[in-house]
């Protein structure tokens, strides 16, 4: 197994506990112990976790989701997750990949993690027994290809192209695994392209608090032309989207750290403390300072 003290530490990585190996794209993580009430950072990176043992039980927003054992869980970046807890015999395997990566490993086939991740939001999969044994035998060879080749100059890229490859592999379950929607397919609409590009690029943004033609500017396209394609392949306007995320963040911010208001506003990208004030009574009912004091 790799030497911590080799081991280059990446600002947005997870928490080191069980970390046998990160190069600031690839983290690879066995078996955490003692989960329970982990305060887990906001990661820039997508989480692919097998849980082969007991279960795992996290809140995201007002979402709550357990993961028990043969589930696959894909905890998308930037996921503001506000609680964990685990059973005592909860053991799991994880992968962590960085924004860049992902999008150069998936490429076209992008659409099939944001359609899950961010339309659906499905976070879990139950695997069956070959799946599983798919999955878990790529974790395997990471492992051994860490034990072996750890000094080797070739190390990293080895790990690079067999990661790249369980990502393939994953998506084509997530594809079997789909209700027999389109998001198998390669030639897709332009608008629902459009939609997913937007949702992928608004759970990436900080800050989210943003107004559509600002995330219209970013797909250079007009506003009204992404409202009309979000309202038409996913039945509401961008900014019931915006609204949704910004909402996550507030409750993450306001739940899981000890920000200052101000701080948090301004990390949201509200104007001033007042209007974010404001806001959070107009959508939870509550003032930031009650919902702090409940959490």
């Amino acid at each position: 197994m790799i030497d911590n003290n080799d081991v280059m530490m990446h600002k947005n990585a997870l928490p080191s506990y069980g970390v046998v190996y990160n190069d600031g794209d690839i983290v690879i993580v066995d078996n955490v112990l003692q989960l329970s009430g982990l305060q887990l950072p906001n990661i820039d990176m997508c989480i692919i976790v097998f849980v082969t043992k007991g279960s795992i039980r996290l809140r995201e927003g007002t979402r709550e989701m357990e993961f028990g054992t043969r589930n696959m869980a894909i905890i998308p970046p930037n996921c503001k997750l506000l609680d964990i807890w685990t059973s005592p015999d909860m053991e799991f395997k994880a992968v962590a990949i960085s924004n860049r990566m992902l999008l150069h490993y998936l490429r076209e086939k992008l659409v099939v993690w944001v359609d899950n991740m961010f339309v659906r939001r499905q976070r879990s999969f139950v695997l069956d027994e070959e799946r599983m044994k798919f999955c878990l035998e790529f974790y395997h060879m990471l492992m051994l290809s860490l034990e072996m080749m750890s000094g080797n100059r070739y190390c990293g890229e080895i790990l690079h192209i067999m990661v790249n490859a369980a990502i393939l592999g994953i998506t084509s379950i997530m594809e079997d695994m789909s209700d027999g929607t389109e998001t198998g397919q390669i030639a897709i609409p332009a608008g629902k392209a459009l939609l997913y590009r937007f949702l992928y690029l608004l759970g990436n943004s900080n800050p989210k608090y943003r107004p559509v033609k600002a995330y219209a500017a970013d797909l250079c396209v007009t506003p009204k032309y992404l409202t009309e394609m979000c309202r038409r392949y996913s039945g509401n306007p961008a900014s019931y989207w915006i609204r949704g995320y910004v909402k996550e963040d507030i409750l993450y911010y306001l739940r899981q750290t000890d920000y200052p208001v101000k701080e948090i506003s301004d990390r949201i990208g509200f104007p001033n403390p007042s209007f974010f004030c404001h806001y959070v009574k107009e959508q939870f009912g509550r003032t930031p300072v009650s919902m702090r004091n409940k959490r």
